[in-house]
């Protein structure tokens, strides 16, 4: 090549540049699919809540949203406690989640003493327990669930922001 025949940098600094734009566009919007859960795990529980199936004629009666905290400050988690009415037997309620959570990428949680699943994440454990006080409803609620409903039943919803804090 001669000195009059010079090569343009330009091919080469436009793709650097094209990658510098991809690179800096992408990694802060894939990041951000999981800081936004991290930095409000409250967030992620309301979320999911809206996703999750719920047996016909069920009604909700009662919510209640809060933290713990655990020894590690990764072991923070957010929760959700509601408390449902149905006329369903509670081993129908159990039978309609252990078909419909799998269907939602679900995994049924072994070790429990009741029913509860992991999500595919691992993040979120959801448990159904026939305890209606255990949702933390006003008993004035709660009496009036059974006067109204064949069933009342808690589903607790909890939300782990790193899922190696659960010890099951």
């Amino acid at each position: 090549m001669s000195h009059h025949e010079r090569r343009s940098p330009w091919p080469g600094r436009c793709l650097r540049t094209l990658y510098f734009i991809l690179l800096t566009s992408l990694v802060p919007l894939l990041v951000g699919c999981s800081v936004v859960y991290t930095l409000r795990p409250e967030k992620a529980v309301e979320d999911s809540l809206k996703t999750l199936p719920v047996p016909e004629g069920a009604s909700q009666l009662y919510d209640a949203h809060g933290f713990s905290f655990g020894s590690k400050d990764s072991c923070t988690a957010a929760y959700t406690y509601r408390l449902y009415g149905t006329h369903l037997d509670f081993d129908e309620v159990v039978r309609f989640y252990q078909e419909k959570l799998p269907l939602e990428g679900w995994s049924e949680a072994e070790g429990l003493s009741r029913p509860a699943w992991f999500s595919q994440t691992r993040h979120f454990l959801l448990t159904v327990s026939a305890d209606p006080e255990a949702s933390g409803a006003p008993a004035e609620t709660i009496e009036g669930g059974r006067r109204s409903y064949a069933t009342l039943y808690r589903l607790a919803l909890t939300y782990m922001v790193d899922p190696s804090c659960w010890q099951i």
